[in-house]
């Protein structure tokens, strides 16, 4: 697993290095937008150094409202903090009573907003580390009872369509890689994913 998150890794920093080299700033009146540099415009634009932002949002994962708190360490670069719980209930065959499962995960790591050159658009990339937990508890049952914990990472790209001065509404795709240890069987597994995911940021 350590070869495909090393090769991922290494391409999403070469694909956003010409990018930022070459942007223009997004989100300014059309005079700002022709001076094509970034920090000329930059006071008025929402993705500026100590802009906070505050997103909710769900992905294909699991359906489940999903919120993430970002906070801009420098102009177009934001640290992402983004939590995730899922509590499910599952009714089993008749006399066998219910299992509940609860999933959490927490993920971490730096987002680029970069620019494209439109007023209303700019493009997301970010890379983060991730820790997962699952918890199976079946009612009236211990040996059925499972828990995972697992670490990995996740890529996530898409669009951030611009709404006014202070929103965006954002697309996101994302592929994760997780190693996962099953504590009650003792065995580790490997899990890949692919999401597609949406969300709505205010900046502050």
């Amino acid at each position: 697993m350590r070869g495909p998150i090393w090769l991922l890794s290494v391409i999403t920093i070469l694909v956003s290095l010409p990018v930022f080299a070459h942007a223009e700033v997004i989100g300014q009146g059309e005079d700002q937008i022709k001076e094509g540099q970034l920090g000329k415009a930059v006071k008025e634009n929402r993705f500026q150094k100590g802009t906070w932002e505050i997103a909710i949002g769900s992905d294909s994962g699991d359906l489940s409202l999903e919120p993430t708190i970002g906070y801009f360490v420098t102009d177009y670069i934001e640290a992402i903090l983004h939590l995730d719980f899922n509590h499910l209930e599952d009714e089993l065959s008749p006399g066998s009573g219910s299992a509940d499962i609860d999933t959490f995960s927490i993920s971490r790591g730096p987002t680029f907003n970069l620019p494209t050159g439109l007023p209303t658009l700019a493009w997301l990339m970010g890379i983060e580390g991730v820790y997962f937990s699952q918890k199976l508890d079946v009612a009236g049952s211990t040996i059925q009872d499972e828990e995972q914990q697992g670490f990995g990472i996740t890529f996530n790209t898409g669009p951030r369509f611009l709404i006014g001065e202070r929103a965006s509404l954002n697309g996101v795709l994302g592929f994760s890689f997780l190693q996962i240890d099953d504590n009650d069987a003792n065995i580790t597994v490997d899990r890949t994913g692919i999401n597609l995911g949406i969300s709505f940021s205010i900046f502050l």
